[in-house]
């Protein structure tokens, strides 16, 4: 996933060019997603729509016009097949064949997508729907619906006002926490149902189908992104770079000392399996062992946030800032 001001950085062999989308300098990427028929890369901007390359990022064209006007949100493969789920601040769409198809069901803002076995998860301002190619269906809590994470066992929602709301694959929705968590901006799932989540309470994790419950990082670290990568949880906090834990949460481990670290803004993989960290104000960051140890990818982004990452089979790495 890629989130960029300016432009597109493309990166292979350590090297770094900026993709010419013809572009507003002042446009923001919300999202950038390959789509499974070929290395087609798409770039999600605000205002300037929804732009394609089927070249690696060589060239880009604008496909906007299919969305008529609507700026794109976020972007998920369809599963299987080889189009593109859009959400736009008015609905969903399904990319293909270089036309965007509105789904009925749903016409609220899509905050974030999710795949699902035939379909997509869409957190929606007026709650979570479960969209196939034809139609979406409301599912699970109503109410502004932030952010959803999907899993083959289980999928999760978390709301700006209702905390957080999960589902066994085929199973009742119900909230998950009694602490009155809101603003639910990032979920990451586990194994076994297990769940962690950054709100606006701080950080969260649910274990073995209990309640959610608060956890503190060590001193007093601010988190901002999740996730659950390579049988470890990391976080991405605004003091202390990236921790790393693997007993759930209840101890964490840094690379560095704090003071070496700026805020990190986005966490991901490459194809090699690395630990990537998309950070405020020194571009992008690589590990090469599990979190020890951190560098710079290239020049690359530079003094640019770099807000989210995505990277293909080839090697080729997007970093959107």
């Amino acid at each position: 996933m890629a989130g960029m001001v300016g432009g597109c950085a493309a990166r292979a062999d350590h090297s770094w060019q900026q993709a010419d989308l013809a572009a507003p300098a002042s446009a923001t990427v919300l999202d950038v997603g390959f789509t499974e028929a070929g290395a087609a890369v798409v770039a999600l901007y605000e205002p300037a729509g929804l732009y394609l390359s089927a070249d690696g990022g060589e060239s880009w064209r604008w496909i906007g016009q299919s969305l008529g006007g609507l700026a794109p949100m976020a972007v998920q493969p369809q599963m299987p097949g080889g189009g593109l789920w859009v959400g736009t601040g008015a609905g969903l769409y399904l990319l293909a064949d270089d036309a965007a198809f509105p789904i009925d069901g749903v016409a609220a803002l899509v905050y974030d997508l999710a795949g699902a076995e035939r379909g997509v998860w869409a957190a929606t301002e007026d709650g979570l729907y479960l969209c196939s190619a034809a139609v979406c269906e409301p599912r699970g809590p109503r109410g502004p619906a932030l952010s959803v994470a999907s899993s083959p066992e289980m999928v999760c929602a978390g709301m700006a006002e209702d905390g957080l709301w999960c589902a066994a694959a085929g199973g009742d929705w119900q909230r998950v926490d009694d602490a009155m968590i809101d603003l639910v901006n990032d979920i990451a799932l586990g194994p076994d149902g297990s769940a962690m989540l950054v709100s606006r309470g701080g950080l969260h994790r649910r274990f073995g189908g209990a309640e959610v419950e608060p956890l503190a990082l060590p001193g007093g670290a601010t988190a901002r992104v999740v996730d659950w990568r390579a049988s470890l949880w990391w976080v991405g906090t605004a003091e202390s770079g990236v921790l790393s834990s693997a007993d759930g949460g209840l101890t964490w481990s840094a690379a560095q000392p704090a003071s070496a670290w700026p805020e990190i803004a986005s966490l991901g993989g490459d194809a090699g399996g690395r630990l990537l960290a998309g950070t405020y104000g020194v571009g992008l960051l690589r590990s090469n062992d599990d979190g020890a140890t951190w560098e710079p990818v290239g020049a690359g982004p530079g003094r640019c946030p770099v807000y989210s990452l995505l990277s293909n089979d080839e090697g080729l790495l997007f970093a959107g800032t």
